[in-house]
């Protein structure tokens, strides 16, 4: 019993994190491929007062299924 609420409590802090990252980031595509979850995000920056850089970062969130 203690188990099932232990794995009920990661994959909803894993969806949460999923939320947040979603209202944060440009999210440019999401993918599910086996139990992992595979976001692409589009990260603006400033380098200096002239220009701006772009770059791409990919999170692996680790979902956790109940069997």
């Amino acid at each position: 019993m203690i188990c099932l609420h232990l794995r009920l409590l990661s994959t909803f802090s894993v969806g949460f994190v999923a939320m947040v990252l979603l209202s944060k980031f440009n999210i440019q595509a999401i993918s599910i491929n086996g139990s992992y979850l595979y976001i692409d995000m589009w990260i603006i920056w400033s380098a200096n007062r002239d220009s701006s850089l772009l770059a791409k970062k990919k999170v692996f969130l680790l979902l956790v299924f109940l069997l």
